[in-house]
C-alpha cells in the first residue's frame, strides 16, 4: 500500500492546516455542527478488496493524452489496418449479403481482403473476397472463394491491410505524387520508407502536429529541457535536399536543420536545448524536401533526452503514482486491429480502424509489450481488451506470447475483455450486440487465448453488458459462462440551466446501491464475478451553458459523488473497478454544441500531476482501501441523512471512507471494535469545498486538507471523532501509513 519511491521524490503535500492528535475525553464541539455517532461492524462484508482501477485511455497527438515518450505517431510511417464484423443477412454458400453499416466503403474496397466467420457453423474458417459491391442502407455483397455453411445472423469479419495506404498520423502534401512508399532502412522492424518526392518548384513535405488545443487549454505538452530528435534518410534519385524542423506555432523553432541527403541510409541526430516560453500554439515537426528528385525517410524520434527507453512519459507514470491504481485497462480503440500489430515494436506498428474509409478515423497506439512494462512498473494487473475482428491464430498468438512474458513478468492476474461495450451502437462496427453470438464469439477467443497462454498465465475472462439493463446482463451470463461480468455505472448524465444546489445533488448522489444488488442478484446463479470497466460523471447531455458544466464536473462535489459510486460498488462485491479515464481535457457535448471537461481524472500530463476533483477522489480513496471491507451504521440503528461510510481493515489497521453530501458540516464519532490504539486510524484526507477558493489564484487549483482525527478516551472504549464538511469526501488513515498522505508538489489549475 506504500507509494512506490519515484512517486515519492515528485509529491509533497501542500497542507492547509492541521489539528492535533491526541487521546482525551469528550469536549464539547463547535455548536455550528450536527452529530452522529457510527459503528464498524466487526464482520467481514467484503474480503481481498482491491484499490480502484484506472481506464490508460486513447494515446492521442492533440490533446491531454500525449503518453508517448517518443511523442511522434506512426514513427515508421506503417500502413493500415481495416477491420470490421458484419452479420449475414442471406447466403447462398459463395455469395454473401451483409448487414453493418462499419464495413460500407467503396466498390471493391474489400476485393483480396480476408472474411472471418466467427459464430455458427462456419466458425474459424476464412476464404478471401473476390469481390465487393455495396448495396446501401448498411448492406453490402461479398463474393468469396470457397463456399461457406452459414446461417443468417453469423457474425463475420473483414480485415484488409493495406501497405500501400498513406501513413496516418502525417500530413503530407496535397499532391498524391509528391509522395510515395519504399523499402525500410537497414535493420528496421518496418516494412517500408515514406519518400518524398518534390519538383524543382514545389517542395514535398510531411507534417506530424502536436498539442492542438492550446487556445482553450493551454500548452498540454511543454517542449522544455534537452531532447533529442533522429531519422533516417536517403537519397534515392537526384540531389534533393532535405529540411527538418520542430516548433510551436507563432515562436521561434526549437530547431531547424538542412542537409544534402546521402546516397546511402543515414542516421541524423540533432540534440537540442528547448524553452518553451512563447504563446500558445500546436506543435509542428516537419520535414520539407526541395529541389529535384526522390529522398526516403524512416524510423523518426522525438523523445525528451533522459527519458531513455521506457516507452511512457515520465508523466504518465507520475499521474499514475499518484493514483496508485490496483488494475490499469487497456482501452484505446483497438477493435479493429489484429494482435499481431498490437505485438508490434513502434517503428513496425500499423494503425487501425472499424467505424469509417476515412483516414482521421485510424488509431495509432501503444502496444501490449509497452502496455505490460507500464503494469510491471506501477505493480497493476493489467486489463487487456481484445480486438473482437482477430483470428483463431491471433488469439492463439496473444495467450502464446502471454506465456513467454510470465516467465519474467508475474502479474497477480490478467484479465482478457472481449471487446468494448458489446450492446453500445456506438461501437457496432466491431460489437456483437445479440448476446448468443456475443456469447458464442467471446467463448472462441477466450478458449484460443487460453490455449495458448497453458495453465500457468492467471488469466480471468471478461464480457462487458450495459449497467442499466439487469435482464441483458442476466442474458449474457446465460449465454456464455465468463469469469467476470463487467459493466460501466456512469452517472449524471444531464444538467439542465440554472441547476440549483439541490437537484445538482441529487445528479450527483443518486442512489446506486440498488442498481448493484440487481446485478448482483441476475449472475449470481452463474457465479460470475462482478467488475466495472469504465465509470466516471458522463455530464455531455441538457441544456446547460459550457460554465455551468464545468462548474459541476470540476466542483469537489464531484469529486465526493464518484467516490461514493466507488465505494457502493465495493460493497456490493464489485472488487474490480476501473475509471475513466487517465487524462483528457475535454470532450463534446452530445448535441455537438459545447465542450465538457470530461473525462480525464488528470487535467494534463504537462508537468507534475494537476488531478481534478475526479482524481483526487481516486487517489484518496485507494489509499484507504485495505483488505477486508466493514459495513458503518448509525449507532442508532437509522439511516445516515445524506452520509455514507465504509471501513476498511489491514495489516495496517484500520481506515475510513465518509462521503457527505450533506449542506451542513457534521461531527462524526466513529465506534470501531478493537482497543488497540495503534489499529486506530488518525490521520485525516478531506476533499471539500474552499469556502476561500474566491480569494486564491485559480491556477493553484485543488489541494486535499490533511489533518488529524481527535481520538477520545471513554471509559472502557476509545473512539475516533472527525468533523466532516458539508459537500466532502473524507479518508481516514492509521498513523503508520506515513508517507502514503503524500500527493503531487502542486495540484494546479483545474480549467
Amino acid at each position: 500500500m506504500t507509494l512506490p519511491l519515484r512517486s515519492l521524490l515528485l509529491l509533497v503535500l501542500l497542507v492547509r492546516g492541521e489539528a492535533q492528535s491526541e487521546t482525551r475525553k469528550a469536549t464539547p464541539s463547535s455548536p455550528s455542527a450536527d452529530k452522529m455517532t457510527l459503528v464498524v461492524s466487526p464482520k467481514v462484508q467484503v474480503w481481498n478488496v482491491q484499490r480502484i482501477g484506472m481506464n490508460l485511455g486513447i494515446w492521442t497527438a492533440w490533446g491531454a493524452e500525449q503518453l508517448g515518450s517518443n511523442i511522434i505517431k506512426n514513427p515508421g510511417f506503417e500502413g493500415l489496418v481495416d477491420s470490421a464484423l458484419a452479420a449475414v443477412k442471406s447466403s447462398n454458400g459463395t455469395t454473401l449479403t451483409l448487414e453493418g453499416y462499419s464495413i460500407q466503403r467503396e466498390d471493391g474496397f474489400w476485393n483480396d481482403a480476408v472474411a472471418d466467420f466467427r459464430t455458427g457453423s462456419s466458425a474459424g474458417k476464412t476464404a478471401r473476397i473476390k469481390t465487393f459491391r455495396g448495396a446501401g442502407k448498411g448492406l453490402a455483397t461479398i463474393q468469396i472463394d470457397s463456399n461457406m455453411n452459414v446461417a443468417a445472423g453469423d457474425i463475420v469479419a473483414l480485415t484488409r491491410v493495406d501497405d500501400s495506404a498513406p501513413p496516418t498520423q502525417w500530413w503530407l502534401s496535397k499532391d498524391q505524387k509528391q509522395y510515395s512508399t519504399g523499402p525500410p532502412r537497414p535493420g528496421s522492424a518496418g516494412l517500408r520508407s515514406l519518400v518524398l518526392c518534390p519538383r524543382t518548384a514545389s517542395p514535398a513535405e510531411a507534417s506530424s502536429y502536436l498539442d492542438g488545443i492550446t487556445p482553450r487549454s493551454g500548452k498540454l505538452l511543454p517542449i522544455q529541457g534537452k531532447w533529442r530528435f533522429s531519422f533516417w534518410s536517403r537519397t534515392l534519385r537526384g540531389s534533393p535536399r532535405l529540411r527538418a524542423s520542430f516548433g510551436r506555432s507563432g515562436s521561434k523553432p526549437f530547431f531547424s536543420d538542412e542537409r544534402e541527403s546521402s546516397p546511402a541510409w543515414r542516421h541524423v541526430q540533432v540534440d537540442f536545448d528547448a524553452t518553451d516560453n512563447g504563446p500558445d500554439g500546436p506543435l509542428q515537426l516537419q520535414f520539407s524536401a526541395t529541389g529535384d528528385g526522390r529522398v526516403a525517410l524512416d524510423d523518426v524520434s522525438l523523445a525528451r533526452a533522459d527519458d531513455g527507453a521506457f516507452p511512457f512519459r515520465r508523466e504518465v507514470v507520475a499521474a499514475l503514482e499518484v493514483l496508485h491504481p490496483a488494475y490499469l485497462r487497456d482501452w484505446q480503440g483497438q477493435l479493429g486491429d489484429t494482435v499481431s500489430n498490437r505485438l508490434a515494436v513502434p517503428f513496425a506498428r500499423r494503425a487501425s480502424r472499424y467505424r469509417s474509409g476515412i483516414l482521421e478515423d485510424a488509431k495509432y497506439g501503444y502496444s501490449i509489450p509497452e502496455f505490460l512494462q507500464l503494469c510491471s512498473h506501477l505493480g497493476a494487473s493489467p486489463w487487456l481488451v481484445l480486438p473482437t475482428t482477430a483470428s483463431d491464430h491471433d488469439y492463439l498468438e496473444l495467450g502464446e506470447y502471454l506465456l513467454h512474458r510470465e516467465k519474467t513478468t508475474h502479474f497477480r492476474e490478467i484479465l482478457i475483455e472481449f471487446g468494448n461495450e458489446n450492446w453500445n451502437p456506438l461501437f457496432s462496427g466491431a460489437g456483437i450486440q445479440d448476446a448468443k453470438r456475443h456469447g458464442e464469439a467471446a467463448a472462441r477467443a477466450f478458449f484460443y487465448v487460453r490455449q495458448g497462454a497453458g495453465k500457468t498465465v492467471p488469466l480471468r475472462t471478461v464480457m462487458n453488458a450495459q449497467f442499466a439493463n439487469p435482464w441483458a446482463v442476466a442474458k449474457l451470463a446465460d449465454e456464455q459462462s465468463a469469469d467476470i461480468i463487467a459493466v460501466a455505472p456512469y452517472f449524471a448524465y444531464d444538467l439542465p440551466a440554472a441547476t440549483d444546489s439541490a437537484r445538482a445533488d441529487a445528479l450527483l448522489f443518486e442512489p446506486a446501491t440498488d442498481s448493484f444488488a440487481k446485478l448482483a442478484t441476475s449472475t449470481a446463479r452463474n457465479h460470475e464475478d462482478l467488475a466495472v470497466y469504465e465509470i466516471n460523471l458522463h455530464t455531455v447531455r441538457g441544456n446547460a451553458t459550457e460554465p455551468e458544466r464545468d462548474h459541476f464536473v470540476l466542483d469537489p462535489g464531484a469529486g465526493a459523488a464518484l467516490a461514493k459510486r466507488l465505494m457502493d460498488g465495493l460493497s456490493a462485491g464489485f472488487l474490480r473497478q476501473c475509471v475513466y479515464t487517465l487524462a483528457q481535457f475535454d470532450t463534446n457535448t452530445s448535441d455537438g454544441r459545447g465542450l465538457v471537461q470530461l473525462w480525464g481524472v488528470v487535467r494534463d500530463l504537462a508537468g507534475p500531476p494537476r488531478l481534478r476533483a475526479t482524481g483526487l477522489a481516486v487517489a484518496m480513496l485507494n489509499r484507504s482501501v485495505q483488505e477486508e471491507l466493514h459495513d458503518v451504521e448509525p449507532a442508532t440503528g437509522a439511516v445516515p441523512d445524506h452520509l455514507t461510510a465504509v471501513a476498511f481493515k489491514g495489516r495496517q489497521g484500520w481506515s475510513v471512507a465518509i462521503v457527505s453530501w450533506r449542506t451542513r458540516p457534521i461531527e462524526v464519532t466513529l465506534s470501531f471494535p478493537t482497543t488497540a490504539l495503534q489499529d486506530l486510524p488518525s490521520e485525516t484526507l478531506t476533499l471539500a469545498q474552499d469556502t476561500s477558493a474566491t480569494a486564491r489564484p485559480e491556477s493553484q487549483g485543488l489541494t486535499p486538507t490533511q489533518g488529524r482525527a481527535v481520538l477520545v478516551h471513554d471509559g472502557a472504549n476509545t473512539q475516533v471523532r472527525v468533523q466532516i464538511p458539508a459537500h466532502s469526501f473524507v479518508v481516514l488513515l492509521p498513523a503508520t501509513a506515513g508517507t502514503r498522505l503524500a500527493f503531487g508538489a502542486r495540484f494546479g489549475a483545474v480549467r
